[in-house]
């Protein structure tokens, strides 16, 4: 299956021409869209007749935005994967796979059937099955086609179809995956929601209020008073051109990205995942979870490699090319120049700043079937350890940030509301039987 065109550096997804400059001038390219788009929300719910949904209907659209991004991408992905099962039962039963993706482009329609064609003529021309995957299968997840890339060349790829399938089975994780992504944009919208309100209240609500209790000579609740001097920052300083231009670029960025990736999804965007793994690996309780995971899928990758009878710094070679943490390749390629150069497995592991215990572990002299055993017992470890780890997360993060935006809201509101009790409480003294 194999041919000549199996690089052993893995080829990323085409790009077709995008760049880092496309990435941060996507708001002004689609800043008229991303407008007209908020206008159509607003008009279709109600709330461009409102001056207070004015600031609610950008949060609005962009939740809409993400929903049909997130359903679009969720759509493609499942189509990927209606492939990558076509490949992987071919493997498995032994047959050869251009005759099988033939007869299944018979039992398929659309872009499943484009999408299976096109598979096929790239293994006819000599792709390797991961770089014919990768150039068929445009929607196809990077994490998925760099695993493929990884394993192909050791004999595995069979066995990596089998563990990416089974990962993205239906039901319950596909449920849990939603529920996560969900909570990702939650919070994000969420503040965005309380920032434009709370913005909307201090430039036209707090200077009313400032007025009425000047003219009512009363004492004004320190909760006011905090507000009013931020009204009074923005309304006569020019922080408000600032706050109005983090406010929008916080809402024109990420729209602009989920309306491009709607509209051209064919056009893919540099990816920003070494951004991603900078912030968290360097994010004290982000980082234990990502070297978990990161760990977890090395050390499966490399007992697999193993039992298969591939050495270990060729397994190692192989398992750089695994979507873990950059932080940990940078280590785990630093252990792998080690033993070529003759030192001992635990002391290289221990010199490249791998977790203890697996320096620990790696005793000398221990052939490869102990190595594998070794290597399987740490995968399972450190799925437990990142399993745990992300639930306390949750766990901690949702009431957390309930908290801090219930705290926020109420000063918000006890600064509106008290001035409003103090009015009503002067002007029933003048009528002391009501009281």
């Amino acid at each position: 299956m194999a041919g000549g065109k199996d690089n052993l550096v893995w080829r990323p997804q085409r790009e077709n021409g995008a760049n880092w400059a496309m990435l941060l001038f996507l708001p002004a390219v689609w800043m008229i869209p991303c407008t007209l788009f908020i206008v159509v929300i607003a008009g279709a719910t109600g709330l461009i007749v409102t001056p207070p949904g004015w600031a609610v209907a950008p949060v609005m659209a962009l939740f809409v935005a993400f929903s049909v991004d997130r359903m679009i991408r969720k759509h493609r992905e499942m189509r990927a994967r209606v492939v990558l099962g076509y490949v992987e039962n071919a493997m498995r039963l032994n047959l050869p796979l251009p005759a099988f993706l033939a007869a299944a482009e018979e039992s398929e329609r659309g872009r499943t059937r484009l999408h299976l064609q096109r598979l096929r003529m790239c293994l006819t021309s000599g792709f390797a099955v991961h770089a014919a995957l990768v150039e068929a299968l445009p929607e196809m997840p990077e994490e998925i086609s760099r695993t493929l890339a990884a394993a192909e060349p050791l004999g595995q790829m069979e066995r990596a179809l089998a563990r990416v399938l089974k990962r993205k089975r239906p039901g319950r994780q596909v449920e849990v995956e939603e529920r996560a992504s969900f909570y990702r944009f939650y919070p994000i919208g969420l503040t965005l929601m309380i920032l434009l309100v709370a913005t909307f209240l201090m430039l036209f609500v707090m200077p009313k209020v400032r007025e009425i209790v000047k003219d009512y000579r009363i004492p004004t609740p320190w909760t006011t008073n905090v507000m009013l001097q931020v009204s009074s920052l923005l309304t006569e300083h020019a922080w408000i051109l600032l706050v109005a231009a983090l406010l929008a670029l916080a809402i024109y960025w990420p729209m602009s990205l989920y309306l491009h990736r709607i509209i051209l999804p064919g056009w893919r965007l540099p990816a920003v995942g070494g951004v991603l793994e900078l912030v968290k690996w360097w994010i004290p309780g982000l980082r234990g979870i990502e070297r978990d995971q990161s760990m977890a899928q090395t050390a499966e990758f490399l007992e697999e490699a193993l039992r298969a009878g591939v050495p270990l710094t060729r397994a190692l070679e192989r398992s750089l090319l695994l979507p873990t943490n950059a932080y940990l390749r940078k280590r785990l390629r630093r252990w792998m120049d080690d033993l070529e150069a003759g030192q001992p497995a635990g002391e290289a592991a221990r010199n490249a700043g791998l977790p203890e215990l697996l320096a620990g572990l790696l005793a000398p002299g221990q052939d490869d079937a102990a190595l594998a055993d070794m290597f399987g017992f740490l995968a399972r470890y450190y799925r437990q350890r990142f399993s745990r780890g992300l639930v306390l997360l949750r766990a901690a993060l949702e009431p957390a940030v309930v908290i801090l935006f219930g705290v926020l809201v109420f000063g918000v509101a006890l600064s509106v509301l008290q001035p409003i009790i103090a009015i009503m409480q002067h002007e029933m003294s003048f009528y002391p039987g009501y009281l």
